[in-house]
């Protein structure tokens, strides 16, 4: 809080400093240019402040403006030609910060501009719809928990009415309206930089109130005084009696929710802090590769618990939270998902995950102790700064329990040995009736239709040897190969067919390509079952896995649904469009109960130009008998 306090203290000086060097010359003007620029800085260092230095600018341009006599249209270019400095300083900073205090993990794009610009109307919407309510709640809590300050103010209030002429203020030049103006230009550059970063605000802030306070006490307190000063002056009253009262009690209110504020999130980095050495020291904790948190209450202030955790495990991989938080500090495996759709890069904290390891669901329990927010600082600064280590680890030892309860044993990867395997004919007789393996060491599965079904997904050395290259973003010889195109499979089973051709070892008439969406319906038409599906909804996945992972159907085919959505032969309703059938690792499961259902939920098919890649797109192949010439499928 101290800290908050500090960089505004010196914003505000900063603003003095910049007055005062407008009204001298010579050296005392040039001294108190310097020490703006110094004070600006040094405050800079909280990012938040930022936002309102835009507001500052157009105050400034304003006042000169005033001393000038001009109009803003002739002023602006003398003023940006007098202070160069007051318009490069914030970029400059904002440069140096990325420097000096480079950010990691996700913190790397938390303030990078949204790509859907669309997004800006809805983040903006959010905030004026959702603070004002904030502030009167958190107004409203204030004033019953203080009710002898309130008291007092009304008191003075009632004394100042009463005192008539005494303080009695008199109308200035400004006109409302323009005061009102600037008070929303002011809010809107004040919440402009974070809603173009993609922020927005809800009802109930997790981890943000400090935020709410900082974007809109300023610009609130403006657009106050304007509605203040409209009613004081109504039919046209050249003075008021209650204005300067009314306007200091708006003050004190304003500004006493933000020492609460800021007391009210150093408890929760209190609590956040207490709940990472208590976990630290769980042996349970220590030896699990993800660690799962159902109760969300304990990370207001998760950025510093990600850090903090990444300081006691020396990682971040390993903390990740059921559903995704409100203010999106910690990846839910849904949030991994998505990064991954857009990106085909996995974020940086879960570059070094074992997948395979233990994973374990934490449950916390606080323990206040009857301690109010402002005790808990105090108790904890003066631990942190005057106590002995030994102190520091019992208290924070006392504020929270841990509880944890294992959901997945650590597992190995599947060991597959496809290179000596043989189950049943070999390929090259003029009518196989059996199961067989190519000689590619893929095996495939005679169906009821007279055909053959491959009985996995096509997998990353099977596409090297034939393609000679290795497109998977998840680099495993016997995990499906995707990343692949439409048109990359089809050329696939081509060189496939033509290899095999001309080794002799197909029969007559017979060929691979990619199944029809009809032909894959037949291949997943028996019942369904998560059991026979590599998805995330039972244990966190960001990865696809080896190829047999799960048992398979009663047709003998395994990973028919999960695992990599599969290509299929077919054009989409717009022939523009290849179709992909069969869900991936990233759909969620949840009660299977049957095929309707299931397909329901895998939802409508995937459609995407033949030309496009995705780290969930793989496919499988069949051997099906050549089609006559004129009923050959269109390639696209």
């Amino acid at each position: 809080m101290c800290f908050f306090l500090l960089t505004e203290l010196l914003f505000f000086l900063g603003i003095a400093f910049s007055l005062a060097a407008e009204r001298r010359t010579g050296q005392s003007h040039w001294a108190f240019r310097l020490l703006a620029v110094g004070t600006f800085t040094a405050s800079f260092s909280n990012a938040a402040l930022l936002v309102f230095y835009a507001g500052f600018w157009l105050l400034f341009l304003f006042h000169r403006c005033q001393l000038t006599g001009l109009k803003w249209r002739s002023a602006l270019p003398q003023f940006l030609a007098r202070y160069p400095e007051l318009t490069l300083l914030p970029p400059a900073a904002w440069a140096a910060r990325q420097i000096v205090t480079p950010q990691y993990g996700w913190y790397e794009k938390y303030n990078s501009p949204i790509e859907n610009l669309a997004r800006l109307p809805a983040n903006f919407a959010s905030f004026l719809s959702a603070m004002p309510k904030y502030h009167i709640q958190n107004l409203a809590h204030w004033s019953s928990q203080h009710f002898v300050v309130v008291s007092l103010l009304g008191i003075g209030m009632c004394y100042a009415l009463a005192g008539r002429h005494r303080w009695s203020l008199a109308r200035g030049p400004r006109t409302t309206l323009s005061m009102a103006s600037f008070g929303g230009v002011l809010l809107v550059l004040a919440i402009f930089p974070y809603a173009a970063a993609g922020k927005s605000c809800s009802p109930t802030p997790v981890g943000d109130p400090s935020r709410y306070c900082i974007l809109t006490t300023l610009p609130a307190a403006v657009l106050l005084f304007a509605a203040f000063r409209a009613i004081a002056y109504r039919g046209g009253r050249r003075t008021s009696r209650w204005l300067s009262a009314a306007v200091a009690v708006a003050v004190i209110l304003l500004g006493c929710q933000i020492p609460a504020v800021y007391l009210s999130e150093r408890a929760e980095w209190i609590f956040s802090r207490s709940l990472l050495h208590v976990a630290s020291k769980n042996e349970v904790v220590r030896h699990s590769s993800i660690i799962l948190m159902d109760n969300y209450s304990f990370t207001g202030q998760a950025v510093y618990g990600v850090y903090g955790f990444k300081r006691y495990f020396g990682d971040l991989t390993r903390l990740v939270s059921r559903a995704a938080p409100r203010n999106g500090a910690f990846y839910s495996p849904n949030e991994i998902e998505t990064a991954l759709l857009r990106t085909t890069v996995l974020p940086n904290e879960f570059n070094d995950v074992d997948p395979s390891g233990q994973q374990i669901e934490l449950v916390a329990e606080r323990h206040r102790n009857a301690e109010t927010d402002a005790h808990l600082a105090v108790r904890y600064f003066a631990l942190r700064h005057f106590g002995t280590p030994a102190a520091l680890d019992e208290f924070l030892a006392s504020l929270v329990t841990v509880k944890t309860r294992i959901l997945k044993g650590a597992t190995h990867p599947v060991q597959h040995e496809f290179d000596n395997i043989s189950d049943g004919a070999e390929v090259g007789s003029e009518s196989p009736e059996s199961d067989f393996t190519n000689d590619q060491g893929m095996r495939f599965v005679r169906t009821p239709w007279g055909w053959w079904a491959s009985r996995f997904e096509t997998t990353q050395r099977q596409y090297e040897n034939i393609m000679k290259h290795n497109p998977s973003l998840f680099k495993d010889p016997f995990r499906p190969v995707e990343r692949v195109s439409w048109n990359d499979a089809v050329d696939f089973c081509g060189r496939l067919t033509e290899l095999e051709r001309r080794n002799a070892t197909l029969p007559p008439g017979f060929g691979y390509r990619l199944p029809t969406l009809a032909e894959f319906d037949q291949l997943s038409t028996p019942s369904i079952s998560p059991a026979t599906a590599v998805t995330s909804d039972d244990e966190v996945r960001w990865s696809t896995a080896p190829i047999g992972s799960r048992q398979p159907n009663e047709l003998g085919l395994s990973d028919v649904f999960g695992n990599v959505w599969e290509w299929c032969l077919d054009s989409a309703s717009d022939p523009r469009f290849k179709v992909s059938k069969g869900g991936g690792w990233a759909d969620h499961w949840s009660d299977l109960a049957t095929p309707a259902k299931a397909q329901r939920l895998l939802g409508p098919l995937r459609r995407d130009y033949p030309d496009q890649a995705f780290w969930d797109r793989g496919f499988r192949c069949v051997l099906v008998p050549d089609p006559p010439k004129e009923m050959a499928p269109d390639d696209g």
